[in-house]
Formats: structure tokens, sequence, C-alpha cells
């Protein structure tokens, strides 16, 4: 294969075909914010909150239309405004997740966001990338995955001449070609999603849609135990239908979809400035429960800046000739870390030359080798480098124990050892000799890999490298270096004890996703190629490094745009903040829809009254939500631990706390209705005021695992707890939709709320304390 001419563009000449032809992007069509907002309208919450409307206008209450219809109008504008803020959010971190190209332009290789290319450039394509506009094959063979823009089953080989087409997917070779049309123009119209594809729910939302769906059954069974006994009472239906739609809306978590999305955008945002995008929002759920994580060494626990430390050729061949073969075995236009390398010391020795390469096969993750076949003094030769292992299955028999004893060697010492054979075209290849590159670790690894320690997550070093280079990496960083393990180990079910896998394929990092996940742990993932987008899609959270391919950025969920893992340390630390708020939240519906659903229910059933009335139980919506929205910033104390929890013991405290505020409302009934001699509507103002503070307290009880008083809220949360005081305060004692009641029996129910929340704070934390049966909490 002879090299090719130096075509391309000049800098000058690509701006003046950029104002020509437009950016390489096509633009998202957008939905209208009107019919957005609509949107809102439609669905099993905004359809309850519309019939109970309906029947409210058919019976002539107007009062309680009107609050219905504010409601309806409220979750919608808050939903579409907080669903905005998160499609703004993603927007954002999409557009820093650029796909970059290997150009040709005033006669250099260079990267550019692949967007800024334009007909006339000359690009370099290789295994993992999406090819970034339709181009004219010039060079190279390459075998694509187009089936996502055609729907063909197989991948395409291309070679010379070929078209190849923007959004496919490059897994074998590589090619240089001319760009022959971008964005609007190019033959398919758009470029291939990178983060586009779902996964599925997290398991945090799993287990959240499980209590939900509870907390549903149970009020179903109480409307129909309330129907039933107003058939046989004889309770007129046009009080008991709409005060049992009531009673479902206010125990569905009306908030929910839009508090979490709103948690978890925020987050994301506040990950992007640290250097993490984010590009499927339950990773961040995910990376809260995080007990193992994976690791590539090579790039996230080293710098992935390789040099050639040590040639050791094998007589007759000289140091020179060991780096000129190897030469021949390498692509500058790839920009491969090891390639690059070996061409800088072959220029350094003044060997380079590459003008006699009849043909070049790059380098293949799955065969572990590079090929070229060079015309040398009138004769063909064939050159081989990769992996010693691999180099030992193709040379004379007699050379293996030497090959693998001298590798062993160099292994040893911490290096990445290549092994380079020659012989005639159609010959026994016989071994040139060894390259020994070597990859300092990063600064930071060492504090990483204790920061993860102190967090409760096991790391495992997955390397293609040998185990004694492995090895010497993990003892340098801090791990634990005495079990590796190799790919037969995944099938054992001691997989849990090794925390090394040395000369694992990519595929076997796939294998040992699904076998730890099989054994019930939450696992992370990272790596950065082609051939690990598998494991990265399969792992609870795929984290893409700083170096890796477009493919393996499509599968991960998240994608760090700084070099080693620090960052990571502090996307699980974000994570299990979201994951606090989140349980806060789900604690705080579980027991407010217990006590309102049981006193409301119990107080028709045994006393025979409406313990208060539709509308204010609206209210309450209001009063609630303004409160669970603000939980998306509050302050939280983060678990040294993966956050799990047992569902079962945290329903049964949830059902401990809602049972206790059930006896604490029955007792401020028969207090107001016996003692205070109040009247039905006066109770009923007062009962409508216990949720509003109960709700609160419960909010502080469950927000923290400690006594309530030990952690300050965050400074949304206090000012909308006490916005909420002041307003329903307000309207209460003058009569504003409601009966009125005195400013005295107002703070006197304040107190009591408060002095009862200290006494269930001290249950919580003797049940807590007790059981030790949540983790994270």
């Amino acid at each position: 294969m002879t090299a090719i001419s130096p075509l391309g563009l000049t800098q000058k000449e690509a701006e003046e075909k950029l104002s020509q032809y437009g950016l390489n992007a096509i633009e998202e069509t957008k939905r209208h914010p009107f019919f957005e907002f609509l949107s809102k309208f439609w669905g099993a919450i905004p359809w309850m909150l519309e019939i109970i409307f309906i029947l409210q206008l058919s019976l002539g209450k107007r009062t309680e239309a009107s609050i219905t219809i504010c409601l309806l109008i409220f979750n919608a504008g808050i939903g579409f405004i907080q669903e905005s803020r998160a499609r703004s959010a993603l927007s954002l971190l999409k557009k820093k997740l650029q796909i970059k190209t290997r150009i040709f332009r005033d006669g250099i290789w260079t990267l550019i966001d692949a967007k800024e290319i334009v007909p006339g450039d000359l690009i370099r394509v290789r295994m993992g990338d999406f090819i970034p506009a339709d181009i004219k094959l010039l060079e190279g063979t390459i075998l694509i995955d187009r089936s996502a823009l055609t729907g063909e089953s197989l991948p395409v080989e291309l070679t010379t001449n070929n078209n190849a087409f923007s959004g496919s997917i490059v897994i074998r070779g590589e090619a240089t070609g001319l760009v022959i049309a971008t964005g609007k123009r190019s033959f398919f119209g758009k470029t291939a999603a990178l983060v586009g594809s779902e996964k599925s729910e997290s398991h945090f939302a799993k287990i959240v849609l499980q209590v939900v769906e509870y907390l549903v059954l149970i009020d179903i069974l109480l409307v129909s135990v309330i129907l039933i006994y107003a058939s046989i009472t004889g309770m007129p239906l046009s009080e008991i239908l709409p005060f049992s739609l009531i009673l479902l809306i206010a125990s569905v978590p009306i908030a929910l979809p839009t508090t979490f999305t709103l948690m978890s955008a925020l987050a994301s945002l506040k990950l992007a400035e640290k250097g993490i995008l984010v590009t499927d929002l339950t990773a961040i759920e995910e990376s809260a429960g995080m007990e193992v994580i994976c690791c590539d060494k090579t790039g996230t626990l080293t710098q992935n800046h390789l040099s050639l430390t040590e040639i050791e050729p094998l007589l007759p061949t000289t140091k020179s000739a060991l780096i000129r073969f190897a030469a021949f075995t390498c692509n500058e236009s790839s920009q491969d870390p090891i390639d690059m390398a070996i061409l800088a010391s072959s220029a350094k020795l003044g060997v380079l030359d590459v003008k006699n390469r009849l043909k070049f096969i790059p380098f293949d993750s799955m065969t572990k080798r590079s090929e070229a076949l060079i015309k040398d003094d009138g004769r063909i030769i064939h050159i081989v480098k990769g992996a010693p292992l691999v180099i030992a299955s193709l040379v004379n028999v007699n050379q293996k124990d030497v090959l693998i004893n001298t590798a062993k060697e160099l292994e040893t010492k911490g290096y990445k050892v290549l092994s380079v054979a020659w012989g005639g075209e159609n010959d026994q290849l016989a071994l040139a000799g060894f390259l020994a590159f070597s990859d300092p670790i990063r600064k930071t690894s060492q504090r990483t890999i204790g920061d993860l320690k102190e967090l409760g997550i096991a790391i495992k070093m997955v390397t293609g490298d040998a185990s004694a280079t492995a090895q010497r990496i993990a003892q340098e960083v801090g791990m634990e270096s005495s079990c590796v393990c190799y790919k037969d180990a995944i099938l054992s079910k001691n997989i849990e004890d090794c925390n090394i896998f040395a000369e694992m394929f990519p595929e076997d990092k796939y294998h040992l996703i699904q076998a730890l996940q099989k054994e019930g742990y939450t696992v992370g993932m990272t790596g950065d190629g082609v051939n690990d987008a598998p494991a990265l899609r399969q792992a609870d959270m795929g984290v893409a490094i700083f170096t890796a391919t477009d493919v393996a950025k499509a599968a991960a969920s998240m994608i760090l745009t700084k070099p080693g893992l620090g960052n990571l340390i502090e996307a699980i630390r974000t994570g299990r903040a979201v994951y606090r708020r989140m349980l806060t939240y789900t604690l705080n519906k579980v027991v407010k829809t217990i006590h309102i659903a049981l006193f409301l229910s119990l107080g028709l059933l045994f006393e025979n009254v409406f313990m208060t009335t539709p509308h204010l139980v609206m209210l309450l919506i209001f009063a609630n939500d303004f409160v669970t929205m603000s939980l998306a910033s509050d302050n939280v104390r983060i678990s040294n631990k993966p956050c799990r929890f047992k569902i079962q013991f945290l329903s049964i405290t949830s059902f401990v706390l809602a049972i206790c505020w059930l006896g604490f409302s029955f007792g401020v009934f028969f207090i107001a209705r016996d003692y205070f001699k109040l009247s039905l509507p006066s109770i009923q103002t007062l009962i409508f005021l216990m949720f509003v503070f109960s709700g609160l307290a419960t909010v502080y009880l469950v927000r923290t695992g400690n006594y309530f008083w030990k952690m300050a809220p965050g400074k949304l949360l206090l000012i909308s707890t006490c916005g909420d005081i002041i307003i329903v305060s307000i309207l209460a004692h003058f009569g504003i939709l409601m009966e009125p009641l005195s400013m005295d029996s107002i703070l006197l129910l304040i107190l009591s709320v408060f002095v009862f929340m200290a006494f269930l704070d001290q249950i919580k934390v003797f049940l807590l304390r007790r059981f030790s049966a949540s983790k994270g909490f």
C-alpha cells in the first residue's frame, strides 16, 4: 500500500467552505412550547383532576371546581417548567459531547470537532469511530455497521473508491476518505444520534414504583370500603364520589416524576462543571448503589502516555532494524499511542521509511496484532507486531520459550510488552525482538483507589496485559494484587474474590459484568474501546474515560472529559446525595399517604363525618408540592457505603411513623370536638392545618437517619417550610376558603406538632439503630 498524496484543505479554504455549506450538523426538530404545555393535561393524574372538576361543576360546587382547575394548571405549569429545565440541562450536556475527527489540514494530521468538517476535507477513520460525514474511501479497508441507517443485519466491508455514509460505525480496520457531503446534504440527511438509546429503569426507580403500586392498592381498597359504607347508610353519591376521588389524588405522587427528573438534571449540570457528562440520568441513581467497579488499566489508572523504554532485539536483528520493522506496522494517522511512540523512536534513529509498504493491516483488538507486507531489497517481507502470546503462536517452536521468558521478565517491571516477528511472504515467521513501553501511573490514581475503598466500593482491575504487568501496576496504585484471575474464573462462584483480571479480551469484560450482576452486585465499568461498548452498556453505570472512542461514549452512561478516574469520586458522591433526596421524598410520601388515607377513611366510617373538605385536601396538595419540590436542592449527608435499602424494613418504619401520626390526628380531633367544643367546619380547618404541619414535620423526620436537629435544612427547604406555615396560617386565621380559626389555636397546634415530632424522632432513631437494616440511610 502506498502512502496517500497530501490532499486535504488549508484552514483558509475550510473556513470559506464552512460559510458556504454550514456546520456538519442537523438541527433537531423541537416541539412548540405551547403544545408541550398542553401535553401536561394528558395522562392518568390530569384525567383524575379533570373528572373531579367536571363533577364539581355539575354539582354546582364552583369554589371547589376553581381550586381543582388551579391545582391542575399549577401541576402542569410546574411540570412544564421543571422538564424544560431538565431538557435544557441535557441539551447543554449533549453540546459538550462532540465527535472528534482526525483531519488532514495545512499538511498535518490533527483532531477537530466533526461539526467543522466541510466537503473536500481529508479524514481518517478507524475502529470505534462514527463516520462523521459522507466520504469516498481513498485508501484502506474498513468493516462498517450501518444497520441503524439501512436496517442491514450484517456489517459491510468497504475499500478504495467505495462510499461510506455518515452515522455508520467502523468496527474493524482503518481508512482515509475524502468528504463528499456534510449535514443536510449527506446521503441520509442526518448524523446518527450518540446518546439516544435508552436503558432500563434504575433499581431505585423500580422500588419506588413498587411502593407507589402498594399505596394505590391500599387507597383503592379504602375507597371500595367507603363506597360500600355509603351505599349501606344511604349517603348521597354527590358527596361521597368527589371525596373518594380526592382521597385517591391525595395519595398519588403527582410530583414524583418531575421531582426525580429535576434532582437528576440539577446533579448532571453540577457534574458537567466538574468534567463529567451524564448521557443517561439513571446513571446518577445507579452510581449511588454501585458496589463493584471494573477498571481499565491503560488510560484510566495510567497516563496513557506511552514511551518506548526498552528495545530488546534478538540476534542477528539490530535495534535499528527492529524499530524499522515495527514502524512498518504503524500508521501515523491513527494517532494510536503505541504507534506514535514507535514512529517517534524510528524518526530519532533515522529509519522512518514506509514508502515500500505494500499492504497494511491495522491493529485489531480481537487478534491483538497488526501486520504489514513490505518490499525490501527486491523481496517481499511479512512483518507482524503484537502481544507476546499472540506472536508465540506464529513463530518457530524453538523460539517460544525465549519469547515467553523474556516477555515475562519485562512485564514484571510493569512494562507493556510487544513482540515483533518477520519472515518471507509465505515463510515461517522468526522472532525479531521485543519492545517494552512504560506508561506512568497517574498521580491521582492512588488517591482515587483509596477514595473508592473509603466509599465501600470493591475495585477490580480488568486489563488485556499480562498478569505480571497488572500486578505491578496494582501494587503501585494501592490495590490488593494477591489474587490474579483470568477469563476462566468468570464462571467461578468465587468471582468476587478476584481483584485483578489479566489477559482479558473485550468480550470477556461483558461476561464479567454479567457474572457479577447475577451475583446481585450493582456494577460499574470503565472503558474506552469499541469492543468495550457491550460491557459499558451492560453495566449498571458505564463510564467512558477521557480517551474513549465515539462508540464507547455512545454506550456509556457517563463520560469523563478529564484524564483519570478522579472525577468519578465526585459522581458517586453526587449520586448518593441524589439518592438520599429521592429516598426522603419517597419515605415522606409513604408516611403521608398512610396517615391521610387512614385518617379520612376511618373518620368517615367510625365518626360518620368528613374530617376535612375536598377543596381543603386540594389545598393540601398545593402545600405539599411546594415543599417536596424543594428537596431537589436540600442538604444531605451522604453514606460511606453503597446505597441499597431493604424496602421491607423501610416500609415498616414508615408504617410505624404513619400510625403514630394517625393517633396524634385523632387526638387533635377529639380534643377539638369534646374539649374546645369547636364546630365541624372549624374542626375541618384544624385538621387541614394539622395535615400541613405534620407533613412538614415528616419531611424533617425522614431526611436524616440521625436526630433531625443535627443536620441543617437546605436554604430552599427552609424558605418553603416557613412560607407554607405562614400562608396556610393566614388563610386559616382570616377564613379564606375555610372556616376561620383563632391565632392562639393555630400556634397551639404548631407547638403540639413540634413536640410530637421530637417524640417521633426518638422512635425513628431507635428503630434505625436497633435493626440497622437499611444501607445508605
